[in-house]
Formats: structure tokens, sequence, C-alpha cells
């Protein structure tokens, strides 16, 4: 079995909560996903491992336009 990559780490907001049927990740700047990809995540307490399948792949940024630079 091939060794795992850390790709990211899952986040909680008041507008996307992390729960038992869904939840969110920032993704690392070199991790490649897409649709339906299965998604492996160690939970806090060390005794439980969650699997997902990737839905939506979004990037959302604080700009205020298509125009707005990244830094």
């Amino acid at each position: 079995m091939s060794k795992r990559k850390l790709i990211g780490r899952v986040s909680a907001t008041e507008k996307y909560p992390s729960s038992c049927d869904d939840f969110q990740f920032w993704l690392s700047d070199d991790a490649i996903l897409s649709p339906f990809d299965i998604v492996r995540v160690e939970n806090k307490t060390g005794d439980s491992i969650t699997y997902g399948v990737v839905q939506d792949i979004l990037h959302i940024t604080d700009g205020t336009g298509h125009l707005s630079a990244e830094r």
C-alpha cells in the first residue's frame, strides 16, 4: 500500500459547519482533486476515520471582483 499524503485540513465555519453528512476542507497548493475522488479524514479522537466523496470544488476569495489581483 502506498504512503498516504496530507492534502489539506478540514474547516468548519458558522455558514458551513461540519456534520456526519457534510464537511468542507482546505487543500494544499499542490493538491489536485476531481469530483468523485474519495478523501480519508482521521478524526481528532484518533479512533475513527471518515471517508468522503468530493462533490464540488470551490475557490472563494475576498476579492471584490474577477479582475482583483491575487496575492
